[in-house]
């Protein structure tokens, strides 16, 4: 597994001749790439013999037995924190959605679906077959024509390292994500859930107007006025509307 310290392959020569008395030959192995530090796939391989009697000894002709693969496993990031839900309400403008989460050995990046996307469109009414149509000649395939290339794939699938914004009032999931690198492995995604509550306008309140009858229709308030939504009105029992009640004949009336 990946430690920032350098592996270590070896190898040993046998079949070295001894003199008797368990001294054997001076012959060591040279090895290369056998020192590699970063998470992957490598191959060592035997280059050579080094030692004071070296050069009675020779490498085997099989070139197979002269190569060794091994893997240094990426090692694990580690999420050290969550990212937490802002307490938000309505300002009009956008807004980040969570405080930043921290990680070891990797990067938090979020992306955010809010409860207000649109839905996925209904499958189009299959097509009707008139049966008077005459049917197109089928398209020939230019040769030379060359064709686009495909899109290059997200990495990130649509993660950023940004912290994640909202303007509207409404819920929003925050999906977050540690990404590791060549030598650390990712961490799995979670997600919170962010609310933006609805803010409070602030309203004018309509007032009652001095009307003597005079035998025609009559605005019976003052216009209202509020910072955000819209004000509408109601005669007694009647249906609210944006505009302001009228009427003619005296009376009392009740504006809602």
């Amino acid at each position: 597994e990946y430690n920032r310290e350098p592996s270590n392959v070896i190898a040993t020569a046998g079949d070295l001749v001894d003199d008797g008395i368990g001294n054997f030959d001076d012959v060591q192995i040279v090895v290369a790439n056998g020192t590699q530090t970063a998470a992957g796939e490598h191959t060592a391989r035997i280059t050579g013999l080094s030692g004071a009697q070296a050069g009675y000894y020779k490498l085997p002709a099989d070139e197979s037995v002269l190569t060794q693969d091994y893997v240094i496993e990426k090692a694990d990031s580690v999420l050290t924190a969550d990212p937490t839900a802002n307490e938000l309400t309505y300002n009009g403008g956008e807004q980040q959605l969570v405080q930043a989460g921290s990680a070891q050995n990797g990067t938090v990046m979020y992306k955010v679906v809010s409860d207000d996307e649109p839905e996925a469109q209904a499958d189009a009414p299959e097509a009707t077959t008139d049966p008077e149509a005459t049917t197109a000649p089928e398209a020939t395939t230019d040769p030379e024509a060359t064709t686009a290339p495909e899109p290059t794939p997200d990495p990130y699938d649509g993660y950023s390292a940004g912290i994640p914004k909202g303007m509207n009032a409404g819920e929003y999931t925050v999906y977050y994500k540690v990404f590791g690198d060549v030598n650390y492995n990712d961490v799995d995604a979670r997600s919170v859930t962010v609310t933006i509550d609805k803010a409070n306008p602030e309203v004018m309140i309509p007032t009652a107007r001095e009307l003597t009858y005079n035998g025609a229709e009559q605005v019976l308030v003052n216009e209202g006025s509020t910072s955000g939504g819209t004000l509408m009105y109601k005669l007694g029992n009647g249906e609210y509307s944006e505009d302001i009640p009228t009427a003619a004949a005296s009376g009392n009336y009740k504006v809602y």
